[in-house]
């Protein structure tokens, strides 16, 4: 933790990068831009459409990154935070998310299968 190269956020952590406590790293910040600040251009626009894709890529990236953390919390209940000890805590979250894969992996393999 903390020597993140880049990072990746919804549209609520616009100015994250110009925050002073991360003003010394050298992080490539990828941060969703609200629709207002692209919507003045006009839905015809070349500038408003690519920023569209753009924005769209970034929420592909970021769901496919969070997916992982919605299985571990509905199919295995880990909903709350449990102080077991470092260790402990980071072998249960190895396990599971060693087994939200393998779910995973089994949906993409029905779906190839048939």
């Amino acid at each position: 933790h903390g020597a993140e190269t880049y990072v990746s956020g919804d549209a609520g952590y616009t100015g994250a990068a110009k925050r002073p406590e991360h003003a010394e790293r050298d992080v490539v910040w990828s941060i969703a831009a609200r629709p207002s600040s692209y919507k003045h251009h006009g839905k015809d626009s070349v500038l408003y459409r690519v920023k569209r894709k753009v924005e769209y890529a970034k929420a592909q990236l970021r769901a496919k990154v969070e997916h992982p953390f919605q299985v571990i919390k509905v199919r295995f209940n880990h909903r709350k935070v449990r102080y077991r000890g470092l260790e402990k805590n980071t072998a249960q979250l190895f396990s599971l998310f060693g087994l939200a894969n393998l779910v995973l992996a089994k949906r993409y393999l029905q779906r190839t299968a048939g």
